[in-house]
C-alpha cells in the first residue's frame, strides 16, 4: 500500500467535504443567499447549482496535482527556465510541492464552499488567513524545491 501524507489526507478531506456541501445544497435547497455581505447587508439569493462551477475546478485541480506528482517539472526562477529532473534527492520534493498546491486548493474551495452556501457567516479576517495559509505552505515548497542545487 502507497503511504499517504497527511497533506494529501487532509486534501481528500477537503474535496470530499466540499462534495458533499454541494450535494446536499442541490437536493435540498431551492436558493441560497448569498452571504458575501458584511453583516446587516442585503444578501442576494441564488440557485444551488452556482456552487457546481467551483467544486469541479477542485476536482479537477485534485487530480490533476495527484497525476503529475510523480513527474519531472518545470520551473521557472526569474529569466532561467529549468526542469527539475525526478531522481531519489527531488521526487520527496516535487511530490511536496505537488501535495501543497493540491492542498491549498482545495482547503480553499472548502472554505468558499462552506460560506457561499450559508452554513458558516462571511467573516473577512478568516477569509484573509484562509487564503494566504495555503499560499504560504506552496511557497515554501517551492522554496525548498529550488533551493537544492541537484536539479541540474
Amino acid at each position: 500500500m502507497k503511504n499517504s501524507s497527511l497533506k494529501g489526507l487532509l486534501s481528500l478531506l477537503f474535496l470530499v467535504g466540499t462534495v458533499s456541501i454541494v450535494l446536499y445544497c442541490i437536493l435540498t435547497k431551492d436558493t441560497i443567499n448569498l452571504r458575501i455581505d458584511m453583516p446587516g447587508g442585503v444578501s442576494k439569493p441564488i440557485s444551488p447549482f452556482f456552487l457546481l462551477p467551483p467544486t469541479l475546478f477542485s476536482v479537477g485541480a485534485y487530480f490533476v496535482t495527484r497525476f503529475l506528482a510523480d513527474k519531472p517539472m518545470r520551473m521557472k526562477s526569474l529569466l532561467r527556465r529549468y526542469v527539475i529532473p525526478m531522481n531519489e534527492h527531488n521526487a520527496p520534493l516535487i511530490r511536496n510541492f505537488h501535495e501543497s498546491v493540491s492542498l491549498g486548493v482545495t482547503s480553499i474551495m472548502f472554505y468558499c464552499s462552506l460560506f457561499i452556501s450559508g452554513i458558516i457567516a462571511f467573516n473577512p479576517f478568516i477569509t484573509w488567513a484562509v487564503m494566504m495559509l495555503p499560499f504560504l505552505m506552496i511557497g515554501w515548497s517551492s522554496f525548498k524545491l529550488m533551493r537544492d542545487k541537484e536539479m541540474q
